[in-house]
């Protein structure tokens, strides 16, 4: 029985452990057959939990582990877990989970594991047919198969932030035609292949800053037509295509800050959705930006304009400015401080 207390919280649908428990047994939880939420936190004294300790836990839906000195999850221990939504695993000392660790049944729509040290992902594909949302940041991963995500085509975040990822497959990211958010930042890619980004028609929103990159290939955002925010800052960037973004008709936020750029001659069909253009603590800005028919200076149509440039850059982007501010008013302008 939990604690001790036997059915005085037979009721319960929340729950909140913290303290100095160095085991977890079944017992401790036999009579909370209807607790949806359980957390674990803060357990640094938690060093082992047995295979059947969430057996008697069918309800559960949300699992929070984090800060424990837990080095293995029993495989067994969250596969009777048939109604979990969500599994969290922060700052423990877990060091493998795997595709064995959930049920063929399994309805997990949220999975977050953040756990710094070297982290080995065992046994792919994961069937989880239902996850929506993937974190996998900060967990020091090296290597990640082509097929890991194959059976998580309902899959509509993926963060894989902050690991040691330096290659991906051609068809990593294949059938993943729901995925709106993206996050690769801060990993030793250096480049992509071609077609890897084909399948991802729902993207919105996409994050590769600090990866080292050194050119995007041709065409490799032309079939993500809904996305509205790229970040692609501190990266080794030298030039872009002119036709990067030439199906991106959604775009408000474009970040190549902190890159090598010698020239940006980027074409685009339309400016009127754009609200943050940033490529500061670049080379150079040689060029601006260039549309199909333009009838006025581009940056007309775009408000909150944050443009800002090196010295060698000051002239050219000046000339530009004189040219906005003849067709925009003051009031749609941060300051010359922002723009200068």
């Amino acid at each position: 029985m939990f604690l001790g207390l036997g059915e005085a919280f037979s009721n319960l649908e929340y729950l909140q452990m913290f303290g100095y428990f160095t085991s977890l047994e079944r017992r401790h939880f036999n009579f909370l057959g209807k607790l949806k939420k359980l957390i674990l936190t803060d357990n640094s004294w938690l060093s082992s939990v047995t295979d059947d300790v969430f057996w008697d836990l069918w309800r559960l839906e949300e699992l929070e582990i984090t800060g424990s000195s837990l080095t293995v999850l029993p495989v067994s221990s969250l596969r009777t877990l048939k109604s979990l939504r969500k599994l969290t695993l922060i700052e423990n000392k877990i060091k493998t989970l795997g595709a064995n660790h959930f049920s063929k049944n399994c309805k997990l729509n949220i999975l977050k594991v953040h756990e710094y040290l070297s982290f080995d992902i065992r046994i792919v594909p994961w069937n989880l047919p239902n996850l929506r949302s993937f974190d996998l940041s900060g967990n020091n991963i090296s290597y990640l198969p082509q097929e890991f995500f194959k059976k998580m085509n309902k899959l509509e975040e993926i963060d894989l932030s902050g690991n040691r990822l330096s290659s991906l497959g051609g068809y990593f990211f294949k059938g993943l035609t729901d995925l709106k958010v993206l996050n690769l930042s801060s990993n030793p890619l250096e480049s992509f292949p071609e077609g890897i980004f084909s399948d991802l028609v729902s993207l919105e929103k996409l994050n590769v800053s600090r990866c080292l990159l050194k050119y995007f290939p041709d065409q490799i955002f032309a079939n993500l037509k809904q996305l509205t925010h790229i970040f692609a800052s501190e990266n080794e960037l030298t030039r872009l295509e002119e036709n990067l973004f030439e199906n991106s008709e959604n775009l408000k936020t474009i970040d190549f800050d902190s890159n090598k750029l010698q020239k940006i001659n980027i074409f685009f069909r339309d400016f009127s959705s754009i609200e943050w253009l940033k490529f500061s603590d670049n080379v150079c800005i040689n060029k601006t930006i260039s549309r199909s028919n333009i009838d006025k200076p581009f940056l007309f149509e775009i408000f909150g304009l944050y443009v800002k440039c090196n010295e060698n850059a000051r002239d050219e982007l000046s000339k530009m400015l004189s040219l906005v501010l003849a067709f925009t008013k003051s009031s749609l302008l941060r300051g010359e401080d922002d723009l200068v």
